[in-house]
């Protein structure tokens, strides 16, 4: 593992820690560190919960690093930098889909700032916990930096699906500066702690998910969310009978029928 994103697993738990000063900025040492990251853990089957989090102060990430974007500009020119931001970017996107797609639920752990391509981490992440500090902002820029949209990591996709089309239009035309309240408002933070709770609650949070869903229960539960929703509710109900029957064979199911009648089965059948 690199120096700049490690992994520390105490099972069911992963988590990805940044550690790249001063703004865990996006450059190819942090996407290097992420593809590592992500490797290990696919390689660890009882992982079943990841925590992103930053080891800086006030910061989750500031997205690009504008000191390599110099370099590169200097030693490639423009039509280099451009070829080396696609191919860089497609590493990101590759990454950013990863996560979101895994069998596992990864949660973003915000006790910093988000801007830019660290918003669009965090949103391809299942879900996002804040701290309650007004004084950490999360935001889109790119457009008043950049003249363009925020697609580095395929962010647009990820935000729409959280928020909506005009919400998400919104973010990325104004650069809107969104408080961790305000973007639990919008729906965009899921939960929201005091900051000595955040992280001792998102891993009480993982080991209850971790004990209760397992690595086979988490992976068919997002395929049926995120792979269904935007088709007809008769499509979605026959594509996800399918989905059930095909994880009956995968996840101890008839293990759980039998501890189920073993503890339910001399009370009538009621629950209690």
């Amino acid at each position: 593992m690199n120096q700049v994103v490690s992994v520390e697993i105490s099972a069911p738990i992963a988590k990805l820690h940044f550690n790249g000063p001063p703004v865990n900025a996006m450059n190819l040492d942090f996407v290097s560190g992420l593809e590592m990251a992500l490797q290990q853990i696919e390689e660890e089957p009882e992982i079943s919960v990841l925590l992103l989090l930053s080891d800086l102060p006030k910061i989750f990430s500031a997205g690009a690093d504008a000191k390599w974007f110099a370099q590169v500009l200097q030693e490639r020119g423009d039509k280099g930098f451009v070829e080396t931001f696609k191919a860089f970017s497609e590493r990101l996107r590759s990454i950013m889909l990863r996560l979101h797609e895994g069998p596992w639920l990864s949660i973003a752990v915000l006790d910093g700032h988000a801007v830019a391509g660290g918003m669009e981490l965090a949103s391809a992440c299942d879900f996002r916990f804040a701290s309650d500090d007004d004084g950490l902002l999360f935001s889109l820029p790119e457009g008043s930096l950049f003249g363009a949209i925020p697609s580095g990591g395929g962010g647009t996709q990820y935000l729409v699906r959280l928020l909506g089309e005009a919400a998400t239009l919104d973010l990325i035309l104004s650069g809107a500066q969104l408080t961790p309240a305000e973007a639990h408002r919008m729906g965009w933070v899921n939960r929201l702690f005091q900051k000595s709770e955040l992280l001792p609650q998102s891993e009480k949070y993982a080991l209850q998910v971790g004990t209760h869903a397992t690595r086979f229960a988490i992976p068919f539960a997002k395929r049926a969310l995120y792979g269904l929703s935007g088709k007809s509710i008769g499509d979605a109900i026959h594509e996800e009978q399918a989905l059930f029957f095909n994880s009956l064979d995968k996840i101890p199911f008839i293990d759980g029928v039998r501890n189920f009648s073993k503890r339910y089965g001399g009370h009538g059948g009621e629950m209690g």
